[in-house]
């Protein structure tokens, strides 16, 4: 019985690697993210993350909008950004460490803000049954290589995801943060 419930642990954990659509990071047990064309006027748009029940594997803060904007700040703070979002995304309540690594990062300053895009991946390790000794189970997944791109603007932080070979477009993106 022992078995069977760590397969199934493992099959879901390991679910991202090896299917279902590239760039969906949507975990089944947090609540659902209110969702806004990014052209309508901008509210907040809090994102909910799973609260693990261990203190040593807390969400993460997200970071605050630079005061200035350059391409420097504002590839600090989307890097940052997406570490937080994306490992926010992935936390459970078997979570025992949450990784994501930001890569390939490339900034454009637009007619109306910036632009950055970027390869994500998100790494999770989680708690599984313990064994007939009695020593615990740590599930690990490697995450898939996710394209992002977000927008940023004076009144709103813009992010979306692809398939490998598409690229994320605005009218796609989920409004995550509101100035």
């Amino acid at each position: 019985m022992r078995t069977a419930a760590l397969l199934a642990t493992a099959l879901v954990l390991l679910a991202g690697c090896t299917a279902g659509p590239v760039g969906t990071s949507e975990s089944p047990t947090k609540s659902p993210t209110p969702t806004v064309s990014p052209t309508t006027t901008c509210t907040d748009h809090q994102r909910e993350t799973v609260d693990p029940v261990r203190d040593e594997v807390a969400p993460s803060d997200l970071p605050d909008r630079p005061g200035t904007l350059n391409q420097s700040t504002v590839r600090a703070y989307v890097v940052a950004y997406e570490e937080a979002y994306a490992r926010n995304g992935r936390l459970s309540r078997i979570s025992t460490r949450v990784t994501t690594n930001v890569g390939d990062v490339r900034v454009t300053e637009t007619a109306d803000g910036w632009r950055v895009r970027l390869n994500s991946q998100t790494n999770t390790w989680a708690a599984g049954t313990e064994t007939a000794d009695g020593t615990p189970t740590v599930i690990h997944g490697d995450g898939p290589r996710v394209p992002v791109t977000y927008w940023l603007t004076d009144g709103r932080l813009v992010r979306a995801t692809a398939d490998y070979d598409e690229t994320p477009t605005r009218q796609s993106g989920r409004v995550v943060q509101c100035f």
